[in-house]
């Protein structure tokens, strides 16, 4: 397919020409309803004004075993321009490692989170707990977040993202998960056996060091 839109147009010279100025154009589609999309709606809403037009984030959540489509959906309709990404956690999820596989595959980047995404928010206090157990997982961090919010945690919270940089730091949960992750690569490639690991912070380092460039006119 060839440089589209969703509704089956193609881009005009004009608007390619803008793609080209973007510092980055992130395809976000995860398998949540609540924490992961409200997180990154955050990220998307924190984005200086003057960068609007040239990083754009896009969030939208469909069922685990449409990730990978709805990716390559879009990607073939923005062609070189998308940096897609799927963003979803172990928890239950049998072919975890396979999905990441398949994933990678396809050139579609992957936020994965083992096990559950609270293990990346845990680390804006520089903490992450080994557990095996999603449920586990969520409850070490309500403690910690009460502890250092001084409120309950919710997975509806519709400011966590502002609230996670308010009272705790994007730059050491950025290095605490990065690692994390190099520890575990010396010893497996599996996902699965990360425990207390994601990538998610691979896709927030992108997206803030597209932030760190200067916009062109």
């Amino acid at each position: 397919m060839g440089r589209g839109k969703r509704n089956g147009k193609r881009y005009t010279r004009n608007e390619r020409k803008k793609q080209h100025k973007r510092l980055g154009n992130y395809y976000i589609v995860t398998d949540a309803e609540k924490t992961e999309k409200l997180y990154f709606e955050g990220l998307k809403n924190s984005i200086p004004e003057k960068y609007k037009e040239h990083v754009t984030i896009q969030i939208e959540n469909t069922e685990i075993k449409r990730l990978i489509a709805l990716c390559k959906e879009k990607k073939a309709l923005l062609a070189n321009f998308c940096e897609p990404w799927i963003v979803f956690d172990r928890d239950r999820v049998e072919d975890f490692n396979k999905i990441i596989e398949k994933a990678d595959k396809d050139k579609i980047h992957v936020g994965w989170s083992n096990p559950c995404f609270e293990i990346w928010m845990h680390a804006y206090f520089e903490k992450m707990p080994v557990s095996n157990d999603s449920i586990q997982c969520c409850k070490a961090f309500s403690k910690e977040y009460e502890k250092s919010v001084k409120k309950e945690y919710r997975k509806n919270e519709k400011d966590i993202y502002k609230i996670l940089n308010d009272k705790g730091n994007e730059e050491a949960a950025i290095e605490c998960a990065e690692n994390r992750y190099k520890q575990y690569l010396r010893d497996t490639c599996k996902p699965s056996e990360m425990l207390g690991c994601t990538t998610v912070h691979l896709l927030v380092k992108e997206i803030k060091q597209a932030l760190e460039k200067e916009p062109a006119n």
